[in-house]
């Protein structure tokens, strides 16, 4: 079978196609990879907040202050002591 140049015209039509395609693979690729880098940097800032919170606990206790700085923490409910019952009095 002798090469033509009909042939030769219709594996480059071939090849060009297979170019094309590539290309949209390679852009959707790039779009896939953009989304995970945002998804992964999302992820990273939520574990410092964890990070930054589970460190204010161990200082301060609460992390409503790092929660929203400036406002005060809730009250705590002072409950009374429970009676003495030997002498009816609070401790």
């Amino acid at each position: 079978m002798a090469l033509t140049e009909s042939d030769i015209v219709e594996r480059r039509e071939l090849i060009i196609s297979e170019i094309q395609s590539m290309q949209n693979r390679l852009a959707d690729l790039e779009r896939e990879r953009t989304t995970a880098v945002a998804n992964m940097n999302a992820l990273r800032g939520a574990q410092q907040q964890c990070e930054f919170f589970l460190d204010s606990l161990g200082v301060e206790g609460d992390v409503s202050a790092a929660i929203a700085p400036g406002v005060p923490p809730k009250e705590k409910k002072v409950t009374k002591a429970p009676k003495n019952e030997e002498n009816g009095k609070d401790e």
